[in-house]
């Protein structure tokens, strides 16, 4: 409803991975109950045992079962430090994830759109504070068309560009069409940073005998 687009199961796969993976950070309950549940119990193991070193209570057999299943699905448990931290347990609950979405790509765009997905600082605008002040703040319509773009969902419907190209219901042509209203002002934007750079650096004006 948010991006006013159909997902599919791997777009909706997508979108539960972490940032860093290619998703949006929406994790699935499902896959973080039971590492978080043994990554807690193990990481407070010494502690209930200081507590209840007066009494004679076997090990928690929930714990046994968790473990149980964890590992017939990803392989030996971990153990020692790495045990006591959530992460080392939903890693490879990731990277099964991963592996899913990826054996279900079938064209060549959609497997692009997942590298690129990936890429280092690619969901650096779902890390940002939204301030308005700083120009951090996206409108509904710029974050619809960023998750679209990141999740391969259709943005617009398909039609003519006044340039004469056809465009399909992805929309990428608007970032390569010369008529694109947006082009104008993201080679502003990007000579504006540009020049700040220049300026914070001590730099003159070309054509100063002191310039670059």
């Amino acid at each position: 409803m948010i991006t006013n687009s159909s997902l599919s199961d791997s777009q909706w796969a997508q979108a539960n991975l972490p940032i860093k993976d290619g998703g949006l950070g929406i994790r699935n309950v499902s896959d973080l109950a039971l590492p978080a549940f043994i990554a807690s119990s193990v990481g407070t193991g010494r502690l209930q045992e200081e507590l209840l070193s007066e009494c004679q209570i076997p090990p928690d057999p929930r714990l046994a079962h968790a473990t149980s299943c964890w590992e017939s699905r990803f392989g030996p448990a971990p153990v020692g430090l790495p045990a006591t931290r959530q992460a080392t347990w939903v890693a490879p609950v990731t990277e099964a994830s991963k592996l899913g979405i990826t054996t279900k790509l079938t064209t060549t765009r959609d497997k692009a759109i997942f590298l690129a997905a990936q890429a280092p600082n690619s969901g650096a605008w779902m890390n940002a504070l939204p301030i308005a002040s700083c120009g951090l703040k996206l409108d509904n319509e710029a974050i619809r068309i960023a998750v679209a773009l990141r999740l391969g969902l259709s943005i617009c419907l398909p039609h003519a560009c006044r340039c004469g190209v056809a465009v399909d219901a992805f929309g990428s042509h608007a970032f390569v069409c010369k008529k694109s209203p947006g082009v104008s002002a993201r080679h502003a934007a990007i000579n504006d940073i540009i020049a700040r750079g220049f300026s914070s650096a001590g730099c003159r004006q070309p054509g100063n005998h002191r310039g670059y």
